[in-house]
């Protein structure tokens, strides 16, 4: 049985949105979060982060 090593844990904080390096996405040490931001610290308000169906 191979043993994997832990994966590196990063703290909470705003990271390059992975699906899209033009925002800012919420880290919360264990996953992504739906709380997006422009590059400048902005947040964007989403269906995803505000609970509403897109119009």
């Amino acid at each position: 049985m191979t043993v994997q090593p832990p994966l590196q844990s990063y703290p909470p904080s705003w990271q390059l949105d992975p699906w899209n390096p033009q925002q800012l996405r919420w880290w919360d040490g264990s996953q992504w979060s739906p709380k997006l931001a422009t590059l400048d610290g902005r947040p964007i308000l989403s269906p995803e982060t505000t609970g509403q169906e897109p119009a």
